[in-house]
């Protein structure tokens, strides 16, 4: 989705929880999105709190009810609610674009066989 839309974003996370990051990425030319290299401490400062909470709202208009800075996945969610999870996503995220909220990126460098 934030590929597709050109979004200056990210989700990232190696578990069950996963993370999204609204904020201009220092490292976006370099990054091949298969692994964040900010540090955690730029990971977890915010400077726009209010755009999460946007995003949020923006979530809830689309049906999907989120925290504002992460999410969670478990065995308990189908197919059906992931597919509705990332719809909900890029109406919301698109939504914040068309606003000018979020800033549009250049494509990330993407190793063959790694984008779906």
């Amino acid at each position: 989705v934030i590929y597709r839309l050109r979004a200056d974003a990210c989700v990232y996370g190696e578990s069950s929880l996963f993370v999204i990051f609204l904020e201009p990425c220092r490292l976006r030319q370099a990054c091949d999105r298969s692994r964040c290299g900010l540090d955690h401490t730029s990971l977890q400062t915010y400077r726009s709190p209010g755009l999460y909470h946007l995003l949020r709202l923006a979530m809830i208009v689309h049906g999907v009810d989120i925290p504002a800075y992460h999410g969670w996945m478990s065995c308990v969610h189908s197919e059906e609610d992931l597919a509705r999870t990332a719809a909900a996503f890029e109406g919301a995220l698109g939504m914040l674009l068309e606003a000018g909220l979020v800033g549009q990126a250049d494509p990330p460098r993407i190793p063959a066989g790694t984008a779906g």
